[in-house]
């Protein structure tokens, strides 16, 4: 029994910590409200984001020889951020940043705390803070160019690098795409909906959500397996003798749903307190609810089926 609940709370972890962060992007997607994202020219003054040709990179200290494996956008000084996306920022100052919260946990980060980078027009180490920590989301948008980081850095708006560095305006919107070319006076460009990005991490995700859903449900059956090979031969003798089968049920059913139920309760309240660690997030909630489900289900089905090979031999 303690075997397979460090077995299972062992494949519980392996699980949160292999799907994290594409749940969070689709949790992210799922409080969002926005119809679709576009990449536009010129700045639609609402829920939109600068994005460089040039990459930007920001270190933990000013002489790092590598830098965070974030999707880095500034924000619009004209611009207003509403709760359409949920990960939006309030105003940053010109030296202020705000991270996700994957970035935070990861690098030991706070409110207040400094990262650098290298200014692009002028070349020197800048120094600065950050202001706000979003919630967990591992890209801006759903693409395949964008998949490779591992969280979000927003930038406080920068007239020098808008007047010097080539960049483009990553919108978020719910216009229909006439009312936002007018706005823009212009046609969008890389029309990604959100409905779309969800589609796409959902089919990303079901591979591994299978895939663990059967070893834990394979993990069960054979804690069910081992347990009811051990009462196996006095089962039968006592069978034999004439025992009463609704007794002989009671018993059988005693044994192996409270041994094998333990475990189960048991990964399910480390899958609980992991989850504390990251984001709080209802789709995480629901797929470690559907797993533990799926094992109590296997656990009764498979206790079943062993039973009745018992009393037919």
């Amino acid at each position: 029994m303690f075997f397979f609940a460090v077995v299972l709370s062992l494949l519980n972890l392996f699980a949160v910590l292999s799907v994290n962060a594409n749940i969070a992007q689709l949790d992210s997607l799922l409080h969002s409200d926005y119809m679709y994202s576009v990449v536009a020219h010129k700045s639609a003054y609402k829920n939109d984001y600068y994005c460089f040709n040039a990459e930007i990179c920001f270190a933990l200290s000013s002489n790092a020889e590598t830098s965070l494996n974030a999707d880095v956008v500034m924000q619009s000084v004209e611009s207003e951020y509403t709760d359409s996306i949920y990960w939006n920022a309030d105003k940053l100052s010109m030296y202020g940043i705000a991270i996700s919260k994957g970035i935070a946990r990861n690098n030991g980060l706070k409110v207040g705390d400094k990262l650098y980078s290298k200014h692009i027009v002028n070349g020197a180490i800048t120094e600065y803070t950050i202001e706000q920590i979003l919630p967990e989301i591992k890209n801006v948008r759903t693409v395949k160019k964008s998949n490779h980081s591992n969280g979000v850095i927003i930038m406080g708006f920068d007239n020098e690098y808008i007047d010097n560095i080539t960049h483009v305006s990553i919108a978020f919107t719910n216009d229909s795409l006439e009312e936002f070319s007018l706005k823009i006076s212009d046609m969008p460009e890389n029309i990604v909906y959100r409905f779309g990005e969800i589609i796409s991490i959902g089919k990303n995700l079901l591979p591994y959500f299978l895939l663990y859903l059967l070893l834990f449900v394979l993990g069960i059956c054979i804690l069910v397996f081992i347990i009811v090979k051990e009462i196996k031969y006095n089962f039968r003798r006592l069978i034999m003798l004439g025992f009463n089968e609704r007794e002989l049920n009671n018993s059988y059913n005693k044994l192996v749903y409270s041994i094998g139920i333990l475990p189960i309760l048991i990964a399910s309240f480390f899958s609980a307190m992991l989850s504390q660690f990251f984001e709080l997030s209802v789709t995480l909630i629901a797929s470690l609810f559907c797993i533990m489900f799926a094992e109590i289900f296997a656990l009764f089905l498979s206790a079943i089926i062993l039973k009745k090979r018992l009393w037919r031999k």
